[in-house]
């Protein structure tokens, strides 16, 4: 073990590797209020999903890499308080309070030639209503760090290695991520096991490492592997697209954008990333996202040219300059959830247009324990809660009427089922005064 301050000296030899790691430096020196002050090597550690794509892939090469890799903590303490607390046995409680609140995450550099990063777990910037980000797909992940026991609130991340994995099984490896501890399903994988089952469909000639990069049939066959149905939608309005994936997102779904990277008048490259948060305006329109990109680093800004969904803007663009076209997403679902998000907009708008004018309609995603959790509360103000005790599908959809910052009404949808008729109303306290 050791304990470093977090200045330029320690990532000096990895520089030329990834430019990813001036991402992180980048991440971590202006995160709001509690900057990286030092940082805490583990100079032997052994990664699960690093080891099994070293054994599928590495350790077969007539030069191997090694097999041990470096884990690398971030902390806002100066690196002279972090020495105190880990050399000291005493008041663990104070201590692992203390650690917690200036724990800023992890990244793990392997021993390659290049593409060094693997698994990173970065804590999100503060969202608030000031800031207006939201992050509906992050979860607490649990790290042990001797004898300490950590959680941060994030989304793991990786590199791409071009060798086990491309750019859509990274954005996979996410996703599994995420599913695992939304639905307690148990079916993450490393990013070589997503290559290797994603290539079973594959029907054209060639190997499956080196790994170059996966088609829309292979991501859907994969998620179909895993038990998900994916939910693969293209050529939809700018509002479509808005609405439904802060939908997704909000209920804790991941997004893969598929994307074209064009250079000039060159063929456009095709990329995916992965969509794990957004920023709105003052009206509650999404007007940037935040992306895992296996080739920038977590946590992207993007912004949006023209104000144009489809049409984004971040450092593909200003350092690289392709111009960079969102073409389609894939949204891994829970097979229980069988409406589609389609279906629920075209209602939406029936709702609007016979609708008070001066109301705004939104669409949500839910589910039973969490709306009725909700009532109970007191974070939605029902006219009566007998609500509560009724029989309700698991997973429903919602068509929110609201005034300013008052909710009217809500209208549910069982979106367990083949149609959606038969909704019902939920009625909230109301004073249009």
């Amino acid at each position: 073990m050791k304990i470093l301050p977090f200045d330029e000296s320690f990532f000096e030899e990895f520089n030329n590797k990834t430019h990813i790691i001036d991402t992180l430096k980048e991440y971590l020196k202006n995160y709001p209020e509690n900057s990286c002050k030092s940082i805490l090597v583990e100079e032997e550690y052994i990664d699960k999903n690093y080891l099994i794509d070293y054994v599928n892939y590495y350790a077969r090469c007539f030069l191997s890499p090694k097999r041990i890799v470096q884990r690398i903590h971030f902390f806002s303490l100066d690196d002279e308080t972090l020495k105190n607390i880990f050399m000291s046995s005493n008041e663990y409680d104070k201590s692992n309070d203390t650690l917690q609140k200036n724990y800023l995450g992890f990244t793990i550099l392997k021993d390659l030639n290049n593409r060094i990063v693997g698994k990173t777990v970065l804590k999100v910037y503060p969202t608030d209503n000031s800031n207006n980000r939201y992050f509906g797909v992050t979860f607490k992940n649990e790290i042990n760090l001797f004898g300490f026991q950590l959680l941060i609130d994030s989304v793991p991340f990786q590199e791409q290695d071009r060798a086990t994995a491309a750019c859509a099984s990274i954005s996979i490896w996410s996703s599994m991520e995420i599913l695992e501890h939304k639905f307690k399903v148990n079916f993450a994988k490393a990013a070589s096991e997503i290559t290797e089952i994603a290539n079973e469909c594959r029907v054209s000639s060639g190997t499956v490492y080196p790994s170059n990069g996966l088609n829309v049939y292979q991501i859907l066959y994969f998620f179909r592997t895993m038990g998900y149905e994916g939910l693969y939608i293209k050529n939809k309005s700018d509002d479509f697209y808005r609405e439904m994936i802060m939908s997704y997102l909000d209920f804790g779904l991941p997004i893969i954008a598929l994307l074209n990277l064009q250079e000039g008048k060159n063929k456009a490259d095709r990329h995916t990333a992965l969509i794990t948060g957004y920023r709105i305006d003052e009206d509650g329109k999404i007007i940037e996202f935040y992306v895992h990109d296996d080739q920038i680093g977590p946590f992207i800004k993007t912004e949006f040219i023209n104000n144009e969904i489809t049409k984004w803007s971040n450092e593909w663009k200003t350092k690289h300059n392709n111009d960079i076209s969102l073409t389609e997403v894939i949204i891994p679902i829970y097979p229980k959830i069988r409406v589609p998000f389609e279906e629920i907009y075209f209602k939406k708008q029936e709702e609007e247009n016979e609708g008070d004018q001066e109301c705004d309609f939104t669409i949500l995603l839910s589910d039973v324990n969490t709306y009725k959790q909700d009532i109970r509360k007191g974070l939605l103000k029902v006219e009566e809660e007998s609500i509560l005790l009724n029989n309700m599908s698991k997973y429903f959809w919602i068509i929110r009427t609201s005034y300013g910052d008052q909710i009217v009404k809500d209208i549910i949808f069982d979106a367990t089922k083949n149609d959606i008729k038969n909704p019902i109303n939920v009625k909230y306290n109301f004073n249009k005064n």
